[in-house]
């Protein structure tokens, strides 16, 4: 399941790359204020991200971006760590400025013996601004859809604070 995910992504990503307006890559990272939405009290965690993100313009006030996040999950003392793949569709409100939604895959890497679910799946909405220099800030929430342990409602919910740099 965790290859065919990554393959239909990069798949998607040939796909408009071929057609694209402009095209560039980069790199990010930044600050994950994360909890698990559940019916447990339990406390959220600050942690960090780090990826790579590509971005495919389809027009000029759309385009398609795909990115590679290494991200630190969880809550207090339950420590999860995803590769995370977003795919968002993002329109340019003004220039430099856009809005980003589309849906996010996560795969757990490291979950420190909790015996978590393998596959995370998560709603994203942020907003991005960048700089003609290639230096972009982002905020975006990231609304987990699945539970992260099975028959235990909890789901990852995660905002994150970071900035980056396009090629």
């Amino acid at each position: 399941m965790k290859k065919f995910l990554l393959i239909a992504a990069i798949a998607v990503c040939g796909m408009f790359s071929a057609n694209a307006q402009e095209t560039s890559f980069g790199v990010k990272a930044g600050v994950n204020l994360a909890n698990l939405n559940t019916d447990a009290d339990i406390d959220g965690k600050t942690s960090f991200y780090l990826g790579a993100v590509a971005e495919f313009g389809l027009s000029e006030s759309f385009a398609l971006q795909p990115e590679l996040v290494y991200s630190m999950q969880g809550a207090d003392e339950l420590d999860l760590s995803y590769i995370n793949i977003p795919v968002l569709a993002k329109y340019y409100l003004v220039e430099g400025l856009a809005v980003e939604v589309g849906p996010q895959f996560g795969f757990v890497v490291d979950d420190e013996d909790t015996e978590a679910e393998s596959i995370d799946f998560s709603a994203a909405i942020g907003a991005e601004y960048a700089l003609d220099m290639g230096v972009f800030f982002q905020a975006r929430y990231n609304l987990g859809l699945t539970d992260v342990y099975d028959g235990i409602d909890s789901k990852n919910s995660v905002f994150q604070i970071g900035l980056g740099y396009k090629f």
